[in-house]
This record gives C-alpha cells, structure tokens and sequence, in this order.
C-alpha cells in the first residue's frame, strides 16, 4: 500500500465497554495526511479512553484502528512503530540527561535513529541550551517539549497527544503551538490533540472532531471554513416595533434572541439566509442590515454538544 493512498489513522466502528459500561460507542473517524485535529468533547465523552485505544494501551471491545493500514490489534508492533504518543505526561527519567532521555529511547526504537535525528530534534524543539541538563531542572514547558521529540525520534506518521498544554503558562502554549504546525508541515504528520481549551484548538488545529458520550458528533473545518456547511450567527437589524414579529419569523429557522431595540441574532443555516430575507420582506418587515458573524469553535461546539444532549 503506498502512503499516499492509505490515510494515516483510521478508526472504525470502535466501542469499548468497561465494566457494562459503554465508554466509546461506535466512534468512526480517520486522518488526512500532514494536517492537524483538535480532538474535543465535555469531560467525560470518552478522549483519553479513544487515544489510549489507538495507542494500544487498551483493547477494543469491538471495531478496528488502522496506522498506516495495519491493524493496531491484528499487527500491533507495525501499526504502532508509526505512531508517537504522549498520553497524559511523557514518561521521562528525571535523573538522566534530557540527551540521556533520548540516547535511551533511541535504542528501544524497532527503527535505528541516528544521531543526526538527536540533534534534529533538539534543535526544533528548542533544547540546545538546556539537553545536557538533568531532567529534574527541567520546566514543565520543557519537558513537554522533551517528551514531543522523543514521540518523534522514529519518523511517526500519527503523533497523539492528550491535553499536551495541561501546566503550561501562555508562553508555552504558544511556542507547543508553534512546533505541533511546524512539525506537521515539515514532516508531513498528522497529528490528534485532545485539548479542553477551545481557543487553543482553533489556533492549532486545521479540522476538529468532536465527540460526546463516546458517539462521533461532527467534524468541523477550521481552516479555510465552508460557511455555505455550516451554521453561522446573522445578526438581522429591523425597525424596532417590528421587532418581536421578525423575532418570531428568525426562530423558525434556528435559535434566535434579540437585543431588545432592533437586532435580532439567530444561529442558523448558512444556506438559509435569503430564505429569511424573503420571508421578513413578505411580512412587511423592513430589513436595514443582514450581518453574518464568524462562528467561533466555542459557539459551534456548544451549540452542537447542547443540540445533541437535548435530543438524548
């Protein structure tokens, strides 16, 4: 199979039940090559039991997870030498150099990394200054930083990494950020961040998939974002005493509030506007300006993860 045919990650039709209890029902979900996922959900809906099911830390109960077409179960040591994943912390020993670290996890690679790669590493992840140290000096930021170029010594395909800004000040975020979309171009990988904070994802992330209860709920576009797919905020401006009349037309369509004087917001189908339009104007109401505001991550992920518990 060549690579370019193959998607990277695959997961389908995946459940585990632990306990009686369904933690992941049926989430189906794959990759594209070189981009990178923001991977969101409320607490609970299953993220870290998903990543550690394509990690191999845990067995399905039931479905498959592909890495680069190998079956993680079937062909565990192939599926997983073209993944690196940090799951919770990286696993670091603090007594050892942050070099020492790597030299360490070089040799227990299936694939022989060089010491050109070391260094390759080092540098991009901006630990020149500080690998000949022990880890124990080591920031939080650092560390961080150390565990992600020891995920990357073997040349991975997929790298996953479970909330990877947990303890970091804005500063590391911002410079984790940096390196996940440097990283991605630079070594065409694609890469799955579990994250709870949704402005971080949307700075990051190409695409974001988001699950709740363990179910695939959507997969959003972040980058180059199709508006005519989704629904988007319109503010509608109307004469003020025709305000609750137009209010009434608006909520047909979606979720809609108003300021009260003359604006209406409604949440609603991209597609649907001129339909609005045509249906205030038909009942006399005049429309002064039709605004579409930019959805943010935020609002489309509430208002999916809330439209989705609503119809449980």
């Amino acid at each position: 199979m060549s690579h370019s045919t193959v998607h990277p990650l695959v997961v389908k039709n995946l459940t585990k039940t632990i306990q009686g209890r369904v933690i992941i029902d049926n989430l189906s979900f794959q990759l594209e090559r070189g981009k990178i996922y923001g991977f969101l959900g409320p607490n609970g809906a299953g993220k870290t039991t998903t990543i550690r099911l394509i990690a191999g830390l845990i067995t399905p109960t039931k479905g498959d997870i592909y890495i680069e077409g190998h079956h993680v179960q079937k062909d565990k040591l192939k599926a997983l030498s073209h993944i690196g994943a940090i799951v919770e912390n990286p696993e670091l020993y603090t007594y050892l150099t942050g070099k020492e670290n790597l030299i360490h996890f070089a040799r227990m690679s299936k694939t022989s990394v060089s010491e050109e790669r070391i260094q390759q590493l080092t540098k991009f992840v901006g630990l020149e200054d500080a690998i000949h140290h022990k880890v124990k000096t080591y920031s939080l930021g650092m560390k961080q930083r150390l565990g992600i170029a020891q995920a990357l010594l073997h040349k991975p395909s997929v790298l996953i990494l479970d909330e990877p800004s947990n303890g970091l000040d804005p500063a590391g975020i911002r410079h984790l950020r940096d390196y996940l979309k440097d990283i991605s171009k630079k070594e065409n990988i694609s890469i799955l961040v579990s994250s709870h904070i949704l402005q971080e994802v949307e700075l990051m992330s190409d695409k974001v998939i988001i699950i709740q209860k363990g179910k695939y709920v959507n997969e959003i576009n972040v980058k180059g974002q199709n508006s005519a797919e989704l629904d988007t905020k319109v503010a509608f401006t109307v004469s003020e005493n025709q305000l609750l009349q137009a209010l009434k037309i608006v909520e047909k369509y979606g979720n809609a509030e108003s300021d009260n004087k003359r604006v209406i917001t409604g949440f609603v189908h991209y597609k649907k506007i001129p339909d609005i339009i045509f249906d205030l104007a038909n009942d006399g109401i005049k429309v002064y300006e039709c605004t579409p505001l930019k959805t943010s991550l935020e609002d489309q992920f509430l208002l999916l993860t809330e439209q989705k518990e609503g119809s449980l």
